[in-house]
C-alpha cells in the first residue's frame, strides 16, 4: 500500500477568482494531508497560470490542459483554432489532457453543440498521440462520448469523469472500460446524495477518486470551497464503503498515481 495521505483529483487553483490565494488553499490543503492536487484545464491563459503555480508547488501540483467545452461559446471560431495550435504544442506537458468532453445541458447554446464534438474528438487524438490521461467533462452527453470514443479508437486511453454524476448504468459503461469515476461534494448534498452514494457503492475501489472542483460545487452552508475540504468527501465514502479512512486514502492515492 502506498503512503495515506488525501487526493483533491479536480480542482482550478487557476481560476481568476482564486488566484490571489491560490498558495493559500495550497498550504491549507497541505496542512489537511491533502499532498496532490490536479487543476482542470480551461483555456490558454488557464494552462499558462497553471504552469506557473506548478513551479512553486512541483510535487503538489499537477496540470490538465484542455478547452473547456463552455468555452467554445465564448470563443471566436480563429480563436478556438489558435487555442488548439497551442495546446498541440503545450499539452507534453500537462499530467492529462482536459477538462475536455460535452456538455448538453438545456442552459448551453445547442448550436455549439458540434464544435463541442469536433473538439472533443481533437483531444482525444491529442491524448492518443502522446498517450495522455484524459480528464471529461460530460454534461446530458454519456451516450454520446462513449459513440466518439469508440468511433475514434480511443478505448486504450484512461479517462476520469470529472465530478461525475450519472445513473448506475452510466457508470457501468464506463467502469467497463477501465476509467475512473471522481466523485464531489454531491455526496454530501442533499438531493443527489442518496443517487451518487448507489453508483459509489458499485464503482470498483481502483476506479474511483474523489475532488472538490473548488471554488464551485460547494456543499457546505457558507458556499466555500477550497481543497482542503476534500477530507469531508473521502470521510462520507468511508462510511458509504464501510472501510476504513486510512484504507480509503491509500488507495485513491494508488489510483490517482496514473497523473504523477
Amino acid at each position: 500500500m502506498s503512503a495515506a495521505y488525501f487526493v483533491d483529483a479536480h480542482c482550478h487553483l487557476t481560476d481568476q477568482r482564486v488566484a490571489l490565494f491560490a498558495s493559500e488553499w495550497i498550504e491549507n490543503a497541505l496542512a489537511n494531508q491533502v499532498e496532490k492536487m490536479m487543476i482542470g484545464g480551461l483555456d490558454p491563459a488557464d494552462w499558462a497560470r497553471q504552469a506557473e503555480l506548478q513551479k512553486k508547488y512541483p510535487q503538489q501540483v499537477l496540470t490538465s490542459f484542455g478547452l473547456h467545452p463552455w468555452w467554445v461559446e465564448k470563443f471566436s471560431p480563429a480563436e478556438i483554432e489558435n487555442s488548439m495550435q497551442v495546446l498541440a504544442r503545450v499539452v507534453q506537458y500537462a499530467s492529462a489532457v482536459g477538462e475536455t468532453g460535452l456538455d448538453f445541458h438545456p442552459n448551453r447554446n445547442s448550436n455549439h453543440y458540434s464544435t463541442q464534438e469536433s473538439l472533443f474528438r481533437r483531444h482525444l487524438t491529442l491524448a492518443l498521440e502522446h498517450q495522455k490521461p484524459v480528464v471529461l467533462h460530460l454534461v446530458r452527453s454519456h451516450s454520446r462520448a462513449l459513440e466518439i470514443v469508440k468511433e475514434m479508437k480511443a478505448e486504450s486511453l484512461q479517462f476520469l469523469l470529472h465530478s461525475f454524476s450519472g445513473s448506475k448504468e452510466v457508470a457501468r459503461e464506463w467502469i467497463k472500460r477501465g476509467a475512473i469515476l471522481s466523485f464531489g461534494g454531491g455526496l454530501l448534498k442533499e438531493g443527489s446524495s442518496a443517487r451518487l452514494k448507489e453508483v459509489l457503492a458499485l464503482t470498483p475501489l481502483s476506479q474511483l477518486v474523489f475532488e472538490t472542483d473548488a471554488p464551485d460545487q460547494a456543499w457546505r452552508a457558507d458556499g466555500n470551497n477550497e481543497p482542503c475540504f476534500v477530507r469531508e468527501i473521502y470521510t462520507k465514502a468511508a462510511e458509504v464503503l464501510n472501510i476504513p479512512l486510512i484504507d480509503l486514502m491509500q488507495i485513491v492515492a494508488e489510483n490517482f498515481a496514473i497523473f504523477g
